[in-house]
């Protein structure tokens, strides 16, 4: 028998379920791959952790960019690993895939199915993101009432309004977790004068990231390669440490949360009259991994005055959702594209 795969392609990882399991889950979205061979040397975990230490015979790729499949054979290679660890890989013909799609974006829906025919799997179906996050926060979908999901993810940040079990607007930008990863970096080389990793930014980010400015100090200290154009006292230098703290990381995080609440504030704008009064009773849920920096669903509910919760599991939403939705039968089937 076959088996139907649930997958949520994404900017930093790909989560995944399969309809025989309860647990969803979820492998950072890298490969390393031979040069010369094209063979697939690493992924998931194995593959991040060689991001900015692989030897110049191996290339290590994020197939996955804003949110959207960026290169076709890589996320090719990306899929065909994780079926064969989930044991797919024998019966591809007889395996299905329900993926999760972002909303009013046709090119992608047209590229991620050549990724997916490229494994050798012809059955597959789509879900809009928002309408999975859903399912797999417990909302009601198939009703009248309006509601508002604000997915913040590594690649993208996706401000969307569902309604009678459809979304009625969906508004993408690029400004999500990864920006912030960058904001970090830069703000190290520009004030401390010490270049670090993308992981490393990363891990600072996780460790000790906040927009509370009342939240308790926290401390991470970094070392990396100086850059002495930004301070002078590493002159003579090649490494160099620093002290990094949660406060001073406010204000540099600050312009991208403020950007994606320009996001939300667009869409809500953009919504009918009539869900204006849902979206104010009900609040705006906070789904994806960039939701859960501390202090942002209080930054939202302080600049726009509505009640914003993040979701229990974030980072999981959506492939909770698509775990639903395929052991759900005919009767989900109206969700499915």
């Amino acid at each position: 028998m076959g088996k139907t795969l649930g997958l949520d392609l994404g900017s930093a990882y790909t989560k995944f379920c399969v309809h025989d399991e309860k647990d969803a889950r979820m492998t950072p979205s890298v490969i390393t791959v031979d040069k010369k061979s094209d063979r697939v040397i690493a992924s998931g975990n194995e593959a991040k952790a060689m991001i900015g230490r692989a030897p110049s015979s191996l290339e290590v790729i994020r197939p996955i960019k804003n949110g959207l499949v960026d290169d076709v054979d890589a996320a090719a290679l990306l899929l065909t690993d994780l079926l064969e660890r989930t044991e797919s890989s024998s019966v591809f013909g007889r395996t299905a895939i329900v993926a999760t799609i972002p909303f009013g974006v046709d090119k992608e829906t047209r590229t991620l199915s050549s990724v997916i025919q490229d494994t050798g799997i012809s059955t597959y179906e789509f879900v809009y993101t928002p309408i999975a996050i859903a399912f797999g926060t417990g909302m009601p979908v198939d009703i009248p009432t309006g509601r508002m999901i604000v997915d913040i993810g590594a690649g993208h940040s996706d401000a969307a309004i569902i309604s009678h079990g459809d979304v009625v607007l969906s508004s993408i930008i690029n400004t999500a977790g990864n920006t912030m990863t960058e904001a970090i970096r830069n703000y190290i080389i520009e004030n401390h004068g010490i270049e670090v990793g993308e992981l490393t930014a990363e891990a600072i980010k996780l460790k000790v990231a906040t927009l509370d400015p009342r939240a308790p100090l926290k401390s991470v200290k970094i070392f990396g390669k100086v850059r002495a154009d930004k301070n002078p006292k590493f002159e003579n230098k090649i490494t160099a440490g620093a002290v990094i703290t949660s406060k001073e990381l406010i204000p540099v995080l600050t312009p991208c949360a403020d950007r994606i609440i320009e996001n939300i504030v667009y869409a809500l704008k953009s919504m009918p009259t009539e869900i204006a009064a849902d979206v104010t009773n009900f609040g705006i849920l906070l789904s994806g991994g960039g939701a859960a920096l501390n202090g942002f669903p209080a930054y939202v509910e302080k600049t726009l005055r509505i009640k914003a919760n993040v979701s229990k599991t974030p980072q999981a939403d959506a492939v909770r959702g698509l775990l639903e939705i395929i052991n759900g039968g005919r009767s989900y089937a109206k969700y499915t594209h």
